[in-house]
């Protein structure tokens, strides 16, 4: 268990949170009284099976945030789960949940509204030209501009690959 500001960084990903709870492949649930040591596993390491992040959990992944109360890092089915109030922004586009689901492995993310029925899911989504210029496009040409051609920008190329958070 760690606690406090905890920071885990793995390649572009970054997790913060209050406290993560590690759970390793040789860990047997045990819940005995007496606390073993860690033992390295046969490559020297210990192969960790999961992760659970407590308070405040943000994941960020390049200009993607995923925020929840609790999440769980899953590495046998290589999924992570955030839960609580989650938030997920990338630029100006925001969704919000009860839920975020993410398979690692294809990249397709689920957000989900609580179980109760109650809840929504809300997103809000600009399109790329409006994220980078919120002035008015296509107005009529006045005085000196009258005589130039209008110019539109090209939209921002789309990822083909997995987007990651999603």
């Amino acid at each position: 268990t760690f606690s406090g500001s905890v920071k885990v960084v793995q390649g572009d990903t970054t997790l913060r949170c209050k406290t993560l709870d590690v759970f390793y492949d040789n860990d047997e649930g045990s819940t005995g009284s007496t606390l073993a040591a860690a033992k390295p596993g046969p490559a020297g390491q210990s192969r960790i099976r999961r992760l659970e992040a407590n308070g405040g959990v943000e994941v960020t992944q390049k200009d993607q945030v995923a925020r929840g109360e609790k999440g769980l890092f899953d590495m046998a089915s290589n999924t992570v789960t955030l839960s609580g109030n989650v938030v997920v922004t990338q630029g100006q586009n925001v969704l919000r949940g009860e839920r975020l689901v993410v398979d690692l492995t294809s990249g397709v993310s689920r957000v989900e509204a609580g179980k109760s029925g109650n809840g929504r899911v809300q997103g809000l989504f600009l399109p790329s030209s409006a994220q980078d210029k919120p002035e008015k496009k296509n107005a009529p040409s006045t005085g000196a501009d009258a005589g130039r051609e209008s110019q539109k920008e090209s939209p921002r190329p789309r990822s083909t690959g997995p987007s990651g958070l999603y």
